[in-house]
């Protein structure tokens, strides 16, 4: 596939802790976009939840993959597909071995509403100052790899979450 030029959006939103609201916030914005022209449209990290505890997430989390089972999933394959956008939805919860956290996931959709790539976190936020501590760890499961995809833009990788603490995925040139 030659790439193309491709207009990216990228939504920003505050999400809480109904799946539901977060969901038609994300497809009013996604819709917007789509509007006005992107072909691509990328959600944050947490979009679909972000709750008042760490482990809310894993009360609403689905098995990987289109179904009765993952309403979230089928929702922005089929908004893929009639929109007729690349949708990156970062992220999801997607349910892992482990009750009592899951997966922090990314989700990539073709126009035709197909997954194109999954990728699930692979360096969680951890931190100490002695007076407040949070571990991401706790509720999550470390992705194992990085991820990329081919879209009509391009070569694309999937991240959930970048930071000056992670730099060697992507070393300098």
């Amino acid at each position: 596939m030659t790439p193309r030029p491709c207009t990216v959006a990228a939504v920003q939103m505050v999400s809480g802790a109904q799946v539901e609201a977060n969901l038609a916030t994300a497809e009013r914005l996604t819709r917007e976009a789509a509007r006005l022209g992107a072909d691509m449209v990328v959600l944050p990290e947490f979009f679909a939840i972000f709750g008042h505890h760490d482990r809310d997430k894993c009360k609403v989390a689905e098995p990987h993959g289109l179904g009765p089972e993952s309403p979230m999933q089928n929702r922005l394959s089929g908004l893929a597909a009639e929109l007729g956008i690349t949708l990156i939805a970062g992220t999801l919860p997607i349910q892992s071995s482990d009750p009592d956290r899951v997966f922090n996931t990314v989700l990539v959709y073709d126009p035709q509403g197909l997954e194109l790539a999954r990728y699930d976190k692979l360096h969680l936020f951890a931190f100490d100052n002695g007076k407040e501590r949070y571990d991401e760890a706790r509720s999550l499961v470390p992705g194992e790899r990085p991820v990329a995809c081919t879209t009509a833009g391009g070569s694309n990788g999937a991240f959930g979450l970048l930071r000056p603490a992670v730099p060697r995925v992507f070393p300098k040139p």
